[in-house]
């Protein structure tokens, strides 16, 4: 099972073999000295970054973690086995450090697969390098959504063994993202690991903690999320331009009060269920929600005000009618006066000028068009001033979030 990495043939080989593994347990450190612990140097090598759940607030990874150590009972001099400097050999068949992610929600925390390898040099250098596949735990900040950033970290400890059997420490660059696959949702960068220290039953403990900072590429929610809710904003203070005759003004704010509706309801698939700290996009729909509300009411109120008056009962009138044009429209003999009235409800006259009908305003034609005028200007100025009430109301929101993400 051990695999030959140099100069040496088989023969070689199994005379090391028998050699290094005669009296060798897996079971036992391998230190000389007792009161020294075994310093194991970690580093992560992050493949990609398949994806961060906010909503559940779990951050899946794949890459491998590498391990280094001193293995004092595996030496040998390579001149005496056909210069042999390494050899690969199965993970069970030496000791290495219990290593477990703290913070992970699978079902396995400690880390090698069966399987693994591990490199052993002649100088008793040991180099494991177990492949990962694991999603752990990540508290996001969600507050800046679609523009945030989150720091990330992996917790990695030896389980049972405590600071002074076995000691975890950094190398100089303890996160490498040299291969990573790009990923399209985050841009990630290493961000300042560092080890944390805990106390249990009488003995320390040592959690490398590796972090990872990344940040949203906002651009697709800025296109399918920000910008069709604005424009919706828009659209809404918009309605204000249709003439107070068209019933339609009320209908198009509707229409745009259901859809903010639609869109609050795709942030909350997305967001997580918490109000630590909740999203100012959050914040944003909401207002615009109250904005189309309140285009919905001032709407309504405008085409109210201007439907009210065309209800309202015309002046008194006095329909003229000669007497050739009354015989041939009555069907009756001939009339005796020279000029018939049809009496009206106020008793008032009219006088023929001319053969014909004739309708005169009793009141005056100009007083009711001039009532007419009168209400259609007051129902224009209410339309004026929602229009500009909502349009100062949306960029003073559009204004405050934007500071808000910024800074």
């Amino acid at each position: 099972d051990i695999l030959v990495s140099s100069l040496g043939g088989a023969r070689e080989m199994t005379q090391l073999h028998g050699v290094l593994f005669e009296n060798y347990s897996k079971n036992v450190r391998p230190c000389l000295n007792y009161s020294q612990p075994t310093r194991v140097n970690v580093t992560l090598y992050v493949a990609t970054i398949v994806g961060l759940d906010i909503k559940n607030q779990i951050l899946k990874l794949s890459g491998y973690l590498s391990f280094e150590w001193q293995d004092e009972l595996l030496l040998w001099n390579p001149a005496h086995y056909g210069d042999i400097d390494s050899i690969l050999v199965p993970q069970d068949m030496i000791w290495r450090p219990d290593v477990a992610v703290y913070n992970s929600v699978e079902e396995r925390v400690y880390v090698g697969e069966d399987g693994s390898l591990a490199s052993v040099s002649y100088d008793g250098l040991v180099r494991w390098e177990p492949v990962i596949n694991l999603g752990v735990t990540c508290k996001v900040d969600i507050s800046k959504y679609p523009f945030d950033e989150n720091i990330c970290t992996i917790n990695v400890t030896a389980w049972m063994s405590d600071n002074g059997t076995v000691q975890l420490t950094l190398t100089e660059n303890p996160v490498r993202l040299d291969n990573m696959m790009t990923n399209g949702e985050y841009i990630v960068s290493p961000y300042t690991s560092g080890p944390q220290f805990t106390f249990f039953n009488g003995k320390h403990y040592i959690v490398m903690g590796f972090r990872l900072l990344l940040k949203r590429r906002p651009d697709y929610l800025t296109m399918t999320l920000l910008l069709p809710v604005t424009m919706l904003a828009v659209l809404c203070v918009v309605s204000y331009l249709l003439s107070p005759e068209e019933p339609e003004k009320v209908s198009v704010s509707i229409t745009v009060l259901l859809s903010f509706s639609v869109f609050l309801g795709i942030i909350d698939n997305d967001l997580p269920e918490s109000s630590d700290n909740l999203s100012f996009i959050v914040y944003y729909v909401v207002l615009l929600l109250l904005l189309a509300f309140f285009c919905v009411a001032g709407n309504a109120v405008v085409v109210v005000v201007h439907t009210r008056d065309l209800k309202r009962q015309a002046p008194p009138t006095v329909v003229k009618i000669d007497q050739s044009d009354a015989h041939d429209m009555l069907g009756r003999g001939n009339y005796t006066n020279g000029d018939d009235l049809i009496h009206v409800p106020d008793g008032k006259r009219g006088h023929r000028k001319s053969t014909g009908i004739d309708v005169i305003d009793v009141a005056g034609e100009g007083a009711s068009v001039l009532s007419k005028t009168a209400h259609h200007t007051r129902a224009e100025r209410l339309n004026r001033f929602f229009f500009l009430l909502n349009t100062v109301a949306l960029i003073v929101v559009v204004t405050a979030i934007t500071l808000l993400i910024l800074y």
